[in-house]
């Protein structure tokens, strides 16, 4: 028998798009050969078998062995070749299949179109007030739509939507708040003007591709005054979607089906959609109070209005409306979840949103370029939808305009949507012009909407279906020539600021990348386990005697050697070919020889709980080890049967394993790998380590630390509610905190870097998260964290592949994590930085360390230097700082730059570290803190570029021990070329001659923050 493998992709003719999800088949005569067929996958490839007859001649088949490709929903031929015929195309295990739009048109001639409203049903009458929903199948694949609304004929909106990869439109608003949101007006109306307007008046839905109408649909508006509603309104009733909140209060108004005396309005967190059991989050306002208030009950079918709160007392964001009935006597009236009979502003639009002054939000202070988040994500769950800027190959990229965080100006304004390839500073002062990519049809494709003023939901699209050409990418809302008619919109294919929207312009907006928390380069991992028989038998040593700790000690050396047998046992994994190996002479024939990974685990631990990550670590090219400890055996214990470890694994694996190695230690193991690092450049062991992973570190051992000859790139994970090495203080002469962050702080490496991940245990990284409180994220979370970061990170180091870097400094976070409620901060240092001020040596917080003035203006009481543990009792960090306290917007701390440190131009980045300080009444609760740093030259040309548009300052983790609360820094890395960029309104800034670096305390009231590390960096 003769079996032939067929192997192909299938692509769109037009826009070189992959085609996932169609059946590809061989027929002989005209009947299907049974085994012979495939589907293609998400990335479009696929392969198929042809077992034949030992005679068979492939290169001579006849024409009647033909291979089609089938449309998955109608059944039809979308193409056909003879098997010769591919032959002479090129080899048949990498051939293309171009589908045009034109084969899908005949394949598909009845798409299914549905109009709804809120609930999803379809239907031909819709209340006022409800949001009008469009959903589709059976489409062309990768075809943007044009939708018409019109009234009595007369056209007052046209909008476009994008069709996936399978032709699906998924369900999308087009139309919200029907009536009282009026497309003609662009006003906003009270329900009673709304029926008057709308009654009788017949609404035509028409639906067109290339101009001809593929549907039509006819409804209908009326107000039914038995339903309930809640809606934001002004003073007077009349709904209102968003309030400036600095200058306007709120009220809200509401009409109840249900027979209850009293009833209970919430403000709450916004979701992008609702259903029945989802967590309610009180929203808070600037005392750090809940915004709810409990009502009597109006009028049967009529609306009533409340004041929920005044001026200036609430905080922006965008947010939910629920009223709840009270039912005395029944417990779950006071339940944080959604309730069958609670009413909602609407489940899948925004009920309220609180602008934050628009000028205040400008990346740059007083300059017109509207940076705001568009790209994002759909995720199962509340709240449905998720901002990320990094999407894995394969994966759709939506965009989704938050009207709080929008021009004013742009509401109820035409915008074009574009994707194009991210460009840097000079590329931009160039050439302003927008080149929508060519797999998405280019700028004749480009989708239209129209800008709605409360609800992003509105402003969602599906921009990039299946996104698998990796790079970095911008999103651009071109409002063109700023009009609010459909019909006479023109969009210009340029980037202007101050009208037009992005995503990125000083960096990416996002980035297509693989995720290595999922990737693998190999098909299989290969496995053996050994034991200390079977080191013997390999002629070693299986149960060493090796030297330890006798306990826990601070200085260096200051210890009893113990003496301890140590069985020498480990789970290895290796790349491999096929599946099911056992033996390491299986390993892989596809690369000479391959870097080589050792775990060393903690006490309590096992080193059979670190499978997962090996398996992994093996398909992504590693040899990958996990090493047995015995129990309770401390930090110089681990190091040594490490090295012993080492013998085994070269011995066996020979010229398979290179001398290119990453050591990770889990907690005690975490401190062991820095004690290794060390032993092995003191004792010239000759192993070469390039990638040092400390994952929940003890520090107990001697103030370890990475430096001199010994240091290595360095990566810490951790998390803020470990409950094992939860941040205290227990070993006489440590004066800090004894976790990660010191470990961190005293290293001094070429490289380091820092996660730390909220509401993360110390075993949940690898097993089960230790505890019961309830707020910890999910095990699978951490474990998620753990692949990503650890993968990435060897890559990295020991392949030579840069492009993980971003992940380290914090500039983005790969799909399996960015995908989940994980919140990961990162810290980032690098040598060869210009320090502007490291806060070491004599305490004189006037002086910098590079012998510059330092002043402050505006403040209530001046800056104050020291040991961080010191000015901050909650502070973990293992170095000095400076604590700055605010009252006002006005405030500053303004560094002067001196003659010999003028020139930055050689880095990339400026670089400071910033931690919100725990505990103190000057942060806002719960609220991401925010300033500006501002660059003036020697021609006094100045721009003030906000920190928070390129990292978050966290608020501290209020896990539920208060005394192990952390002020945790995290690195804020503004790229340079924000202040270079053009931007309109804002002059350029000279780098080759700075003169003053400048925190401007102007974004929030007041704050409390530790500061460190103020440098110029690459």
């Amino acid at each position: 028998m003769l079996t032939i493998t067929i192997k192909g992709s299938i692509r769109s003719a037009e826009f070189d798009a992959v085609l996932p999800g169609l059946s590809v088949k061989l027929f002989y005569k005209g009947k299907p050969l049974r085994m012979a067929t495939a589907v293609s996958g998400p990335d479009g490839t696929f392969s198929l078998l042809l077992a034949a007859d030992a005679k068979f001649d492939a290169m001579n088949a006849t024409r009647d062995l033909l291979l089609k490709v089938l449309d998955n929903l109608s059944g039809a031929a979308l193409f056909s070749a003879s098997f010769k015929d591919l032959y002479q195309k090129g080899s048949p295990d990498n051939f293309t299949i171009k589908i045009s739009q034109k084969d899908f048109e005949r394949a598909r001639k009845k798409p299914v179109i549905t109009f709804t409203g809120d609930d999803l049903i379809q239907k031909e009458r819709f209340d006022i007030g409800e949001s009008l929903h469009i959903s589709a199948s059976g489409l062309v694949p990768l075809r943007v739509f044009d939708i018409s609304i019109a009234v009595d004929t007369t056209q007052i909106a046209v909008l476009s939507l994008r069709s996936d990869s399978s032709g699906a439109i998924a369900s999308t608003i087009i139309w919200p708040q029907m009536g009282i949101n009026d497309l003609e007006s662009r006003d906003l109306l009270r329900h009673e003007e709304a029926a008057r307007k709308w009654k009788g008046k017949k609404i035509n839905l028409i639906v067109e591709s290339s101009r001809k109408q593929i549907h039509r649909a006819d409804i209908s508006l009326a107000e039914n005054k038995k339903s309930a509603l809640v809606f934001a309104s002004t003073k007077d009733g009349r709904p209102i979607n968003a309030i400036e909140g600095h200058k306007e209060a709120l009220h809200v108004s509401f009409r109840v089906n249900t027979k209850a005396n009293r009833y209970r309005v919430m403000l709450v967190q916004r979701q992008h959609d609702w259903n029945i059991g989802d967590s309610i989050i009180l929203a808070t306002n600037s005392r750090n109070r809940p915004v709810v208030q409990e009502v009597e009950a109006p009028e049967t079918g009529s609306i009533a209005t409340v004041r929920m709160a005044a001026a200036g007392q609430l905080l922006p964001g965008a947010y939910d409306i629920i009223i709840r009935p009270l039912h005395y006597g029944f417990e779950n009236n006071d339940a944080l979840q959604l309730l069958p009979r609670d009413i909602i502003t609407a489940r899948r639009i925004t009920g309220l949103v609180i602008r934050e002054d628009f000028w205040t939000a400008k990346p740059v202070l007083g300059g017109c370029v509207n940076k705001i988040p568009i790209s994002g994500r759909n995720i199962d769950g509340a709240p449905y939808f998720r901002y990320s800027d990094t999407f894995t190959v394969g994966e759709d990229v939506w965009a989704g305009i938050d009207p709080g965080i929008v021009d004013p100006g742009n509401i109820s304004k035409m915008c074009a949507l574009y994707v194009i390839q991210s460009k840097d500073d000079l590329a931009w002062n160039a050439d302003n012009s927008l080149s929508h990519l060519a797999v998405l049809g280019g700028n004749a494709a480009v989708q239209k909407l129209i800008v709605q003023s409360g609800c992003m939901n509105a402003n969602k699209r599906l921009l990039w279906p299946n996104a698998i050409i990796p790079g970095e990418y911008d999103i651009v809302a071109d409002f063109g020539n700023n009009s609010s008619n459909a019909a006479s919109f023109l969009q210009d294919n340029q980037y202007n600021t101050p009208l037009d929207m992005i995503d990125g312009y000083f960096v990416p907006g996002f980035r297509v990348v693989e995720d290595p928390g999922v990737m693998t380069t190999f098909p299989h991992a290969g496995s053996w386990s050994y034991n200390e028989a079977t080191v013997n038998a390999m002629g070693l040593t299986g149960v060493p005697v090796l030297v330890d700790e006798n306990f826990s000690y601070f200085a260096p050396g200051d210890f009893v050697p113990v003496n301890l047998n140590v069985p020498l046992r480990a789970n290895v994994f290796f790349p491999a070919d096929v599946a099911g190996v056992t033996d390491p002479a299986q390993i892989s024939v596809s690369a000479a020889n391959y870097p080589l990974i050792v775990i060393v685990h903690g006490n309590g631990h096992d080193f059979t709980e670190y499978d997962f990550l090996l398996q992994h670590f093996a398909r992504n090219g590693f040899i990958a080890a996990s090493i047995h400890c015995n129990g309770d055996m401390h930090g110089l214990g681990r190091a040594n049967t490490l090295f012993k470890h080492f013998e085994v694994l070269k011995t066996k694996f020979g010229t398979k394993v290179q001398n290119n190695i990453g050591i990770m230690g889990h907690s005690r193991g975490g401190e062991a790998v820095i004690k290794a690092a060390r032993i092995n450049q003191q004792n010239n062991l000759g192993h070469v380590f390039n990638a040092v992973v400390s994952l929940a570190p003890t520090d107990q051992y001697g103030s370890e630390s990475l430096k001199g000859t010994w240091a290595k790139p360095y990566f810490v994970l951790y998390g803020s509610r470990d409950g094992d090495i939860r941040g205290h203080i227990y070993v006489p002469g440590y004066t800090v905190p004894q976790t990660g962050f010191a470990l961190y702080d005293r290293s001094t490496v070429p490289e380091k870097t820092m996660g730390f991940l909220y509401k993360a245990t110390h075993n949940g990284f690898i097993t089960d998260n230790e505890g019961s409180d309830p707020e910890l994220i999910d095990k699978e979370v951490q474990k998620a964290v753990t692949k990503a970061y650890m993968t990435a990170y060897f890559r990295m180091k020991l392949k030579n592949e840069p492009q993980w870097n971003g992940m380290f400094t914090g500039e983005w976070k790969p799909g399996s994590v960015s995908s989940t409620v994980a919140e990961l901060f990162m810290q980032y240092q690098q040598s060869g930085a210009k320090v502007v001020d490291d806060f070491e040596g004599a305490i004189d917080w006037q002086t910098s360390t590079i012998n510059g003035t330092v002043g402050q203006s505006g403040l209530p009481v001046n800056p104050e230097e020291g040991v961080l543990r010191t000015l901050d009792p909650h502070s973990p960090h293992d170095t000095q700082g400076m604590k700055i306290i605010w009252n006002n917007t006005s405030g500053s701390v303004t560094f002067s730059i001196p003659a010999a440190h003028k020139n930055v131009s050689a880095f990339t980045h400026l670089s400071i570290r910033i931690s919100q300080v725990n505990g103190s009444n000057s942060n806002p609760a719960n609220l991401k803190q925010n300033l500006r740093i501002a660059l003036k030259d020697g021609s006094n040309n100045e721009r003030a570029i906000r920190a928070g548009s390129f990292a978050i300052i966290p608020f501290p983790d209020q896990r539920p021990e208060v005394a192990t609360r952390k002020s945790a820094m995290v690195t804020v890395r503004i790229p340079l070329t924000s202040y270079t960029i053009v931007c309109a309104g804002q002059v350029k800034v000279d780098l080759t001659n700075i003169s003053t670096l400048t925190l401007k305390f102007s974004e929030t009231l007041k704050g409390e923050i530790d500061i460190d590390n103020v440098e110029f960096t690459n």
